[in-house]
């Protein structure tokens, strides 16, 4: 998956990045992590609203993001927000304007404020590009005024001029309403209908845009259908995951996803025992063994609308116990595993953020470990995190040759006066990281400590630290 945002957040332009199937995102509190990938969440939960006049609903159910003044860069609402997203999958090959092929690549959504306030969100342009980067067919509007361009709509002087069904479908395709930020392809087929009512010696004249009009349905249907496959494939664990009950009450319908906060993973396990095939349950528990566990057992309430969830002592006799009374580490380790396990189809994406919180080095590692055979089997997963214990896992992983290193990306975000940025960071097949690319602030308390550390342990080995017991300064940040 590769996107570009502009005037988002801190951003000025993220430049094309490029997600693996295993990427780390690094960086330092606001720094801009998190505004890396948060349009993904806000376009996918456009897509999901229930209102299709809505440009880009920014506050929603996976992220909250504010009013469009909120996230456009420095809050200056005369600027437009551009997000780019590549399309992915085999698109077919269209012949536009008697040129070479044109082959389907990316879509840009350009949104500005609806109001003079910047409390709403517009779109503002919807541009469709092909494999090298070529406009196929572009919609813009500004105020009440639309314009349509691109190969994709050719010129009305083809037709000699714009008979009665012409007009008709240029119109459709011009004044059409989004669907929140997509062109729909149907008005092209507006005005086809109505050619029984031209004269015979007038349809060659009109073929083109007769041709035209079918392209343009067929080439939407494609593209929106390949837009609504990327964002369907997207779910968003956040760091602040819902704590463990002592009993649980099912749900009317069978949850489809953990939730945001981990929230529906207990219930999603519950089904899956005794309404399922039990493989998500000993999938997990499989994980759970290899990080200590005993593994996962339930009790049924007694009209079947409650359940507690029960953890297994690792050691033979011991009596299992809720999972309120098991520690805070694996009720929020449970939604991870599940969540992951869940997302069954290939590509499938996975947001995660600082999945490390309450959990111990060793737990950590598990989870990198469980992650990396993710990533191995077609999945994809992106982990923001603050944890040097992930990152080190990681590399050790791709030296043992676990994953490949073309497989993994890492970027660090930072920011230089006040603009938000990205570096993307390249591991090398032994797991290193050059030391000149190494960039300023990444990890580097943990670097300047292990130096300091080192300093001291040689004047300590020279005897040159006459009192150990004398209180010392506590070091700089």
């Amino acid at each position: 998956m590769r996107f570009r945002w502009q005037n988002y957040r801190g951003y000025v332009d993220t430049g094309w990045v490029e997600l693996k199937p295993l990427t780390l995102l690094l960086g330092a509190n606001n720094a801009g992590k998190t505004s890396l990938y948060s349009p993904l969440l806000l376009l996918k939960q456009t897509l999901e609203s229930a209102r299709p006049e809505t440009a880009l609903l920014s506050q929603g159910p996976l992220y909250e993001a504010g009013r469009f003044r909120d996230f456009v860069r420095n809050h200056d609402i005369s600027l437009p927000v551009t997000f780019e997203v590549e399309l992915e999958g085999d698109a077919r090959q269209w012949v536009v304007d008697d040129s070479e092929p044109m082959v389907p690549n990316s879509v840009e959504f350009t949104f500005v404020a609806g109001d003079d306030r910047g409390a709403s969100s517009a779109l503002k342009r919807y541009q469709l590009r092909d494999q090298l980067g070529r406009r196929m067919f572009a919609w813009d509007r500004d105020g009440r005024t639309t314009k349509i361009s691109g190969p994709m709509v050719p010129s009305p002087g083809r037709a000699g001029r714009p008979l009665g069904p012409v007009s008709t479908m240029l119109r459709a395709i011009r004044d059409q309403s989004p669907e929140h930020f997509l062109i729909s392809g149907s008005p092209g087929l507006s005005g086809i209908g109505s050619l029984r009512d031209v004269k015979k010696e007038h349809r060659d004249r009109i073929s083109a845009w007769v041709d035209a009009g079918l392209r343009f349905f067929q080439v939407q249907a494609d593209v929106n259908a390949a837009i609504g496959s990327v964002f369907s494939s997207v779910s968003y664990l956040s760091p602040l995951r819902a704590l463990p009950e002592r009993t649980y009450r099912m749900s009317a319908e069978p949850p489809s996803h953990v939730g945001t906060a981990g929230e529906f993973a207990p219930e999603m396990l519950f089904r899956d025992k005794y309404e399922g095939n039990g493989r998500l349950v000993d999938a997990v528990n499989d994980f759970l063994i290899a990080c200590g566990y005993g593994g996962l057992s339930f009790k049924s309430g007694p009209d079947y609308d409650s359940f507690e969830l029960l953890v297994r002592k690792a050691q033979e006799g011991g009596a299992d116990s809720n999972l309120v009374d098991s520690g805070m580490g694996l009720s929020q380790l449970l939604p991870l595993v599940t969540q992951s396990l869940v997302a069954t189809e290939r590509n499938n994406l996975s947001l995660v953020q600082q999945p490390e919180i309450h959990l111990n080095p060793a737990l950590q590692v598990r989870l990198m470990d469980h992650f990396t055979r993710q990533a191995a089997a077609g999945k994809r997963v992106l982990i923001e995190t603050h944890s040097e214990h992930l990152l080190l896992r990681l590399r050790r992983l791709i030296a043992e040759d676990v994953i490949d290193a073309g497989d993994v990306a890492v970027f660090f975000a930072d920011k230089n006066a006040g603009v938000a940025r990205v570096q993307s960071i390249d591991i090398s097949s032994s797991g290193s990281i050059d030391r000149e690319e190494w960039p300023e602030g990444f990890f580097a308390e943990q670097l300047r400590d292990s130096l300091a550390l080192a300093r001291m342990q040689s004047r300590i080995a020279r005897g040159k630290r006459s009192d150990r017991r004398k209180p010392a300064r506590l070091p700089d940040a």
